[in-house]
């Protein structure tokens, strides 16, 4: 694959039923919560969200390797 089409398609979901085609942006900072907070992916949108989840793995992609930016809470 020629590098110009692995940065279009870096980060691109794989198809799955109901679920949109590209993902967008999350804005939501808190989510809801039942239970213990740990067994939801989320639970507060400075520290992890989806969109920072797709950005990361689309510099992964590129990168070749796990991504090696800080969590968006560091300073």
């Amino acid at each position: 694959m020629r590098d110009a089409t692995r940065v279009v398609r870096a980060g691109l979901p794989g198809f799955a039923q109901g679920e949109p085609f590209l993902p967008g942006p999350t804005f939501a900072n808190p989510y809801h919560l039942a239970g213990d907070p740990s067994s939801s992916p989320y639970s507060y949108g400075r520290y992890h969200n989806p969109t920072w989840t797709h950005f990361e793995q689309a510099l992964s992609e590129l990168e070749e390797q796990p991504s090696s930016l800080p969590p968006a809470w560091l300073p």
